[in-house]
């Protein structure tokens, strides 16, 4: 069983493979998620997020011997520096993450259904009705606090038109529709521990932006910073739709792409 901290609302999904000598093909064990305190004692595992308010989330003092203490960082150490000191954090057994070197285990981003990047996915014209395209290449951000990719994307956008989706440089309204689609996809993954990707919570967001860049020749995928094996489901999204990526951000990209 696996048992999250209180306080996190937004869990990652769970995937057991163990090892079996002789067989092809393992099969994924079934985990038992909850974030109820009461039952952290009697986990197997107490799962925490690396990011965010980590102060906020309070472990248990005391770790039972049976128990192993797991903590996920997926987001960059440029906006939270504390991830490259995980590992020498004697609370915990497991640090998983998107990078090699502050990591005991990389965790990619790289979708769950590998064949998803190499045939592309076609959507109904009318899931798509309402969407305008008016460029060749489309963008989307949400986190406009970036220096880094707003000043990047900003010059980019007044070389050529690019039409942004996002919150960020947005020039682009969803129709209803899509709006609904996406919150409805928010809630239908808000308690999903199925491996559908790394943030299901997100996945009416991501769905709905694979389908609008689905009718774009480019789509600009721009980290919010810089850093060695940063490489996050924006490229992914880009390929997974169809379209040619422009990529900027990890500078060791090429080896973390398939």
């Amino acid at each position: 069983s696996i048992c999250g901290v209180k306080g996190c609302s937004i869990c990652p999904p769970l995937q057991v493979c163990p090892a079996r000598a002789g067989k092809k093909k393992d099969r994924p064990l079934r985990v038992r998620y909850s974030s109820e305190p009461s039952q952290a004692p009697t986990a197997d595992v107490i799962l925490v997020p690396a990011t965010g308010d980590f102060s906020r989330f309070k472990l248990p003092s005391f770790k039972p011997p049976h128990q192993s203490w797991v903590t996920i960082a997926g987001e960059s150490s440029y906006w939270w520096p504390h991830v490259e000191t995980l590992t020498d954090d004697p609370r915990f057994d497991l640090v998983i993450g998107y990078s090699r070197q502050f990591s005991h285990l990389h965790a990619s981003y790289l979708p769950p259904d590998f064949n998803a990047l190499k045939e592309r996915r076609e959507w109904r014209e009318e899931d798509l009705e309402g969407v305008s395209v008016t460029a060749d290449v489309a963008f989307f951000a949400s986190n406009c606090l970036s220096d880094f990719r707003q000043a990047w994307v900003g010059g980019f956008m007044e070389a050529m038109p690019v039409d942004s989706w996002g919150a960020c440089y947005q020039n682009k309204e969803l129709p209803e529709r899509l709006k609904h689609r996406q919150d409805r996809g928010d809630a239908e993954h808000a308690h999903e521990t199925q491996p559908a990707a790394w943030r299901p919570a997100m996945e009416g967001k991501s769905e709905v932006k694979r389908m609008i860049l689905s009718r774009y020749k480019f789509g600009l995928a721009v980290e919010n910073t810089r850093e060695t094996d940063y490489l996050t489901e924006k490229i992914f999204d880009v390929l997974e739709a169809g379209a040619i990526p422009i990529y900027l951000g990890a500078p060791n990209w090429q080896q973390l792409l398939p």
